[in-house]
């Protein structure tokens, strides 16, 4: 992954190891907020690229 990246190995490690931030944190509650609040049904004929036309 560093290799792929261009990051020297200690510093992919210590940020990976680090606290998600607080707007980090806000942003994945939000998210599963917003992941709740829609039917799966729903979300699948949506997440998936043609496939109201397809089904």
């Amino acid at each position: 992954m560093c290799d792929v990246l261009q990051v020297a190995r200690p510093g992919f490690y210590a940020w990976k190891k680090r606290p998600a931030s607080e707007r980090e944190a806000l942003r994945d509650a939000l998210a599963s907020e917003f992941d709740r609040s829609i039917p799966s049904d729903i979300w699948m004929l949506t997440a998936v690229p043609g496939c109201i036309r397809n089904c």
